[in-house]
């Protein structure tokens, strides 16, 4: 696989509780075989149906559609893996009305050390190339598929302004992971102590059992007197690090009348920590102001109904679907003969996404997989059949189960189709 997708995931290390800024690794896009065209005769290329006629386009785009938030989802998933960012960092990008192309080029200028809010700012009033210049990058120096979606993307002044606190940077994914806590916290020294219902319990385990994987709603539930559960984490991780209990953190911190950064400072524990690193988000929920930012590292708590068919992945054509198809590629480390087969089967862009999901996830050849897509069987029998456990893989279910029932409506359009046609006839031969 390519050195892009390597550097991606090598794994951000802290040394001690402090975490450098400096510390991150980021793919390096100037590698000609990260986002660049393959070697002669391995060009990876996407066989789909070219819609040149500007009015078919503009037809296929109108209205909204559940399977253009489910694909939308779906591509975030691999930019996240190729940056090691948070997926909600396009996530919110495309619900604001940036697209493909515009998250392909934000997260290339901002590998290039880049502010993405400055970027993502300067593109709601000016065109990609134009953002380049004003951010002192040369676009000469950006791989070949990004500098050509550069000049032709027009400017969208509808583009909702996003804001992320902190600045996203490639690796924050791995720089913002928090260490594991024990199952029995709080323990019943700390309920009692802290006064604790037994739904402020429940509040903090759900939080401190997947603690990367929180949303600001929950960050903000109580948890016993004048606590929060983000006071909780904290307390915990600074226990990690220092030779005292989570109780003695949170004796201190209990009535909010010590800020965390002078309880960190009393404790000898850098207060730096509340800016740069894995407590960075956590704090951030705490003191942000209403409507300010978008903390990336948090999980967003719910999504609209739909998004924009030009959202979706068979809406896709040039060199956004060439960009975005090498980074599906990238994150199912696809090999060249699987390109080769599923260019020669026809599949959609989306059934091509799905049969490398479920060749990986099954542990079998994607082959396998494309021979039963074929047949246009659904997603959701495909799956079964390999008995795929689709736990915590909500985000290729919905992808999966927005496919299928677009199949359905197909089917049952074209048989309504064909209804017509015989009443017509009917009718015609009476006559």
């Amino acid at each position: 696989m390519s050195k892009f997708y390597k550097a991606a995931l090598g794994a951000y290390l802290a040394a001690g509780i402090v975490i450098s800024a400096s510390a991150w690794s980021a793919p390096n896009h100037n590698d000609s075989e990260a986002y660049g065209p393959a070697p002669k005769g391995q060009v990876k290329s996407y066989n789909f149906e070219n819609k040149n006629e500007d009015s078919d386009k503009d037809k296929n785009l109108k209205g909204k559609s559940v399977q253009a938030l489910a694909d939308a989802r779906l591509a975030s998933l691999w930019f996240a893996e190729a940056y090691d960012i948070p997926p909600r960092v396009t996530e919110e990008m495309f619900i604001a009305g940036y697209t493909y192309a515009d998250a392909v080029v934000a997260l290339s200028l901002m590998n290039q050390g880049a502010s993405l809010n400055e970027a993502l700012e300067l593109r709601r009033v000016h065109r990609w190339d134009e953002v380049a210049k004003a951010l002192n990058i040369d676009p000469e120096t950006l791989p070949k598929p990004v500098r050509e979606l550069l000049s032709g993307q027009r400017v969208n002044r509808d583009k909702e302004y996003v804001h992320f606190m902190p600045d996203v940077r490639p690796g924050l994914r791995s720089a913002a992971k928090l260490p594991s806590f024990s199952p029995v916290l709080p323990d019943s020294v700390c309920i009692v102590r802290h006064r604790m219902s037994g739904e402020e319990v429940r509040n903090v385990r759900e939080a401190l059992e997947n603690t990367n994987n929180l949303t600001v709603e929950m960050l903000n539930k109580p948890a016993g007197r004048t606590l929060k559960v983000a006071d909780w984490i904290i307390a915990g991780t600074l226990a990690k690090y220092k030779p005292f209990s989570v109780t003695t953190f949170l004796e201190v911190r209990v009535g909010e009348v010590v800020e965390w950064s002078d309880v960190a400072s009393m404790f000898s524990v850098d207060p730096q920590i509340f800016v740069d690193g894995p407590l960075a988000p956590i704090y951030a929920s705490m003191i942000r102001g209403e409507n300010y930012a978008t903390i990336p590292t948090l999980m967003r708590s719910s999504y609209p109904d739909s998004l924009d068919r030009r959202w979706e992945f068979d809406s896709l054509d040039g060199a956004e679907l060439q960009a975005l198809g090498w980074l599906m590629s990238l994150y199912y480390k696809e090999t060249d003969m699987e390109r080769e087969l599923l260019n020669e089967t026809g599949l959609t862009f989306i059934d091509q996404a799905l049969s490398l999901a479920a060749a990986r996830m099954a542990f079998v050849d994607v082959e396998d997989v494309v021979k039963m897509a074929a047949r246009n069987l659904e997603w959701s029998q495909i799956f079964a059949h390999y008995n795929i456990d689709l736990t915590g893989q909500d985000v290729v279910w919905q992808a999966a189960l927005g496919r299928d029932q677009g199949r359905r409506a197909e089917r049952e359009a074209f048989i309504e189709q064909m209804r017509q046609r015989e009443k017509a006839a009917r009718r015609a031969g009476k006559s």
